[in-house]
């Protein structure tokens, strides 16, 4: 079996060996939904807005390698050089690249419109990582609502980060003007959201993977229920929101 078919062995070899901050609870869980989306054959394209060094990237490209999907990356390189995030990319996982494009640019300068030809097609994994400023986010979670499939997911970084407020508000004032997007579970630095209609799908799939885990993760998430409920699962805009973290 090629590593790349392997989470643990690929987040060895590639996703720790890269620039960025990430835990290891919302690598598991990425990974974990990403697995899910591809059995269900959610077919479509993935994007990031706020690439930095491809840490976050590396997860959503082993899943595109597996279903021959293409990945874009978005973000003003004001950091890191486009042709060294791809340098590295190429010298740890060669194999990934060519489903791999890289726009430079701020994602302020896209609307809906030019955001799905930049595309090419709706995505089925949208990471929202570039300015934390509130109404860069809340810029950004617009275009991810209108680009997302209808199995998509979206992930947010920083939510609940008290150094990112501007996500908090930018999340809050989206998820306030309608039902667009739901909540489907939050864990250490990462909030996942979905369409309505398959946000408990996701909810439901997640949950398992925590009560089968021999991981920290998975024992605090059973100790927590077995508790109360409420530990590891609260209402978040009219729907349930599952918590995840191995501390």
């Amino acid at each position: 079996m090629s590593e790349l078919d392997t989470d643990a062995d690929f987040i060895r070899r590639v996703t720790s060996c890269l620039e960025g901050w990430l835990t290891d609870d919302d690598v598991a869980v990425t990974a974990d939904l990403l697995r899910a989306q591809e059995a269900w054959e959610v077919d479509a394209s993935l994007v990031e807005i706020g690439v930095y060094g491809g840490k976050y990237l590396s997860l959503l490209l082993a899943s595109a390698a597996r279903t021959r999907s293409r990945v874009l990356g978005i973000d003003t390189f004001q950091f890191k050089d486009p042709a060294a995030v791809s340098a590295d990319l190429e010298r740890l996982a060669a194999e990934l690249m060519p489903w791999l494009s890289l726009h430079q640019g701020s994602s302020r300068e896209l609307t809906p419109e030019s955001f799905l030809a930049l595309l090419g097609r709706p995505a089925r994994f949208i990471s929202v990582d570039g300015s934390h400023e509130h109404t860069d986010v809340l810029h950004d979670l617009r275009l991810a609502d209108a680009a997302l499939a209808p199995g998509g997911l979206v992930a947010v970084d920083d939510f609940l980060n008290p150094l990112a407020i501007g996500v908090n508000r930018a999340v809050n004032a989206f998820l306030e003007t309608g039902p667009s997007l739901a909540g489907v579970a939050c864990g250490p630095n990462k909030l996942f959201l979905a369409r309505p209609s398959q946000a408990e799908r996701y909810r439901q799939h997640l949950e398992g993977h925590l009560l089968a885990s021999p991981t920290a993760r998975g024992e605090l998430f059973r100790s927590r229920l077995a508790t109360w409920r409420g530990l590891v699962e609260q209402d978040f805009f009219g729907s349930p929101l599952l918590l995840y973290a191995s501390g």
